[in-house]
């Protein structure tokens, strides 16, 4: 599949969302701060600003009924290359209508995802030395920490069944195969039984999304670091350069923990 490209500017577009067929989500530096843009795919084509405030909204998700949007925004600080540790500050988390109206903060947290139902959101946010994986009603109430461990746990998702989650971490491999500290894809159900390591990548794997066809995608970035004997490394089917850093989109297939747990 040949992708096609939907923005063309100048600043950096990032974090994109489907509104269904017809729009896509994403945030973009390309005013003074950071903000919540909507590209019109279907019909007549045309960009808008969702966000306007001088603060920087980004990583945008809609709801899949189409009806919301839900954002994070920094509003004490004012840097386009905020990155997230857990010493610092999270920031808070809105929703909108997709038109940018009836903005309301809900929490604070990174990285926020709907349920497919619409009802829940699900995000991490940090604890007192690493970053954890909550729950919370779509209004803000009833938060549940639904993943706690010392190591980083980061850009969590719902199963469509919605009766488990995928999420990247950096803790130690079940099996002792993952490389310390960098991040894999990992599965578990919503009670926190079967816990599975989904990738075992010399580099780091992060943003998975779980599809309704069962497969799990990912983004892959490795780094080889050298290989005896051969000019590059296969991972998953794929050769990469020795001495490389590279990004791609990988896909790993799954079944959900809970009909695991029962097979």
């Amino acid at each position: 599949m040949n992708p096609i490209q939907v923005t063309r500017h100048v600043a950096d577009d990032a974090h994109p969302s489907w509104l269904g067929n017809e729009a896509l989500f994403f945030d973009s530096s390309r005013l003074d701060t950071l903000s919540v843009w909507r590209v019109q795919i279907a019909g007549q084509r045309g960009t808008n600003q969702i966000t306007v405030r001088n603060y920087n909204d980004f990583d945008p998700a809609v709801s899949l009924d189409g009806q919301k949007v839900v954002f994070c925004s920094i509003r004490w600080k004012r840097a386009l290359d905020y990155r997230p540790k857990v010493e610092d500050e999270p920031p808070t988390l809105w929703i909108s209508n997709i038109d940018g109206s009836n903005i309301t903060q809900i929490g604070a947290g990174y990285n926020p995802k709907w349920s497919p139902d619409g009802r829940k959101i699900i995000f991490y946010a940090p604890s007192a030395t690493s970053f954890d994986i909550w729950i919370m009603n779509s209004n803000g109430t009833d938060l549940t920490q639904i993943v706690a461990d010392k190591s980083d746990d980061i850009d969590p998702a719902f199963s469509p069944d919605m009766k488990a989650i995928v999420f990247a971490s950096n803790r130690p491999g079940v099996v002792g195969t993952a490389i310390p500290k960098n991040f894999d894809i990992w599965a578990m159900s919503l009670v926190g039984e079967g816990l599975a390591q989904l990738t075992f990548s010399p580099g780091d794997d992060a943003g998975p999304v779980w599809s309704i066809t069962g497969e799990v995608f990912f983004i892959a970035t490795v780094m080889v670091v050298g290989i005896s004997g051969r000019g590059g490394l296969l991972l998953n089917g794929r050769e990469m350069r020795r001495g490389t850093k590279t990004g791609f989109c990988e896909s790993v297939k799954h079944k959900s923990p809970v009909s695991y747990l029962q097979s």
